[in-house]
């Protein structure tokens, strides 16, 4: 096609970026929200309107550079990943020489340090004390020691529904868990119950009534948002002197506990969900019922 007179130096960034929206990312993810954000806050006010073949190595550092000195270093890494990925496309279709991004490699922008931060004995006494003393709505609070109790991720409690939760099995089934994204298939996850869970659960029912779901939003049939737990949790935690943690953190807290107190590793990642690779994993999921239903009552006594 012969070049547009007015605009020789062929498509903008933002016009490629939407076209990259369309084509890519909706058809690969389910919500591709944070994406959308990333463009228009972070990449489209840096690099909109100038042409995609002219943007060069240092554009692409001053994208990355601002994230980082704002002190988002992992923002950071996550703007480079979305333009590496935006350039491997458009060199694809032929509209690049070659990718800017590369010259970036994302160990200079951001190193992963994984979280370790756990509670104490006497830190999950004064956080719990605290927490089931304050003035926090008390479905929040039972949500926050269930986290501790269960040892599921926040985003399944949040979504806990009634349907799921029997009684009298002392079952409640996870149908999908966070696991399932990287593997593409549903792992469901049965968590088998201690007395006090049953007990908190049935407090949880007597305040929902006849909602759906667990954890009850603003709106009739919906569940509380996903900063719910955070924003009680830190609110609990501004009414002592305990360091910082995440509403995470209390997952990995029960899993430190559990594996210093002996428990069986394999049985442990059962209650956590992990993936475990291959026929193992598959064995695993069914053979460790006794021994998870013994931990859990364990665990709930010890916590108490």
């Amino acid at each position: 096609p012969k070049k547009d007179k007015a605009k020789p130096k062929g498509i903008l960034f933002k016009e490629y970026g939407e076209y990259y929206l369309n084509e890519v990312i909706r058809k690969e993810r389910k919500n591709p929200y944070n994406m959308v954000l990333c463009l228009n806050n972070d990449i489209y006010p840096m690099l909109g309107n100038i042409a995609l073949v002219q943007i060069n190595v240092d554009d692409v550092r001053r994208v990355i550079w601002r994230k980082k000195d704002q002190g988002y270093d992992a923002a950071a890494n996550q703007v480079r990943g979305l333009l590496k990925r935006m350039f491997d496309y458009a060199m694809t279709l032929g509209l690049v020489p070659f990718n800017p991004v590369l010259a970036i490699p994302s160990r200079h922008i951001h190193k992963a340090k994984p979280r370790d931060r756990y509670l104490s004995t006497n830190e999950i006494r004064t956080y719990y004390t605290t927490l089931l003393d304050s003035r926090i709505y008390r479905p929040r609070k039972l949500g926050l020691l269930l986290s501790l109790l269960t040892l599921v991720r926040k985003s399944e409690l949040l979504r806990a529904k009634w349907e799921h939760i029997d009684f009298e099995q002392r079952t409640w089934l996870i149908p999908e868990t966070k696991a399932d994204s990287a593997t593409g298939h549903s792992r469901e996850m049965v968590v088998y119950m201690s007395d006090q869970v049953i007990e908190i659960f049935k407090e949880l029912k007597t305040i929902a009534g006849n909602e759906p779901y667990v954890f009850v939003g603003r709106q009739s049939c919906t569940h509380i948002s996903h900063n719910a737990f955070n924003t009680a949790q830190k609110s609990a935690l501004a009414l002592t002197d305990l360091p910082p943690f995440t509403v995470h953190d209390l997952r990995r807290t029960a899993s430190t506990h559990l594996n210093e107190q002996g428990f069986h590793s394999d049985a442990i990642e059962a209650c956590l969900n992990h993936t475990m690779r291959g026929v193992r994993g598959v064995y695993n999921k069914a053979k460790y019922e006794k021994e998870r239903i013994g931990i859990i009552e364990k665990w709930s006594n010890y916590i108490f």
